[in-house]
């Protein structure tokens, strides 16, 4: 009877633990998702970028365009920079961080990224809109 009791408590601690991480689970599934959709403007910037690099070294320094080409060319950089310092940082909560830390950091996680994957976002499309202009 009591060995029935404590197995049926135990049962019933477990699977409220295992619900009790649900929320940590599918906010880490989020932001690392996030990032995975944020790794794949990576290519088509980085494409855009070496096109402005050709035409930057073509061009008078003085020019208006040149500045802008280097200011684009500069802030996709960060942009990249601060994508592989994420990737660097970024650690999954265990099992062992409590669920309050573990969504606190993983809310801070996602905004950090979902930053960098507008800055992503917004680097390729100043690229885009200075080789369309040429």
């Amino acid at each position: 009877m009591y060995l029935k009791l404590i197995s049926t408590l135990l049962l019933t601690s477990l699977l409220l633990a295992c619900n009790d991480r649900k929320e940590v689970t599918a906010l880490q599934t989020e932001t690392e998702y996030i990032h995975d959709e944020a790794m794949k403007l990576m290519g088509p910037m980085n494409a855009l970028v070496r096109d402005l690099k050709k035409e930057l070294a073509e061009i008078d320094s003085t020019s208006a365009r040149f500045d802008s080409i280097q200011q684009t060319i500069l802030f996709a950089k960060r942009a990249e920079s601060d994508m592989m310092e994420w990737m660097k940082n970024y650690k999954a909560p265990t099992e062992s961080v409590s669920k309050e830390e573990a969504i606190s950091y993983l809310n801070q996680q996602k905004t950090a990224i979902e930053k960098n994957a507008q800055d992503l976002q917004e680097a390729t499309n100043r690229a885009k809109s200075l080789i369309e202009i040429r």
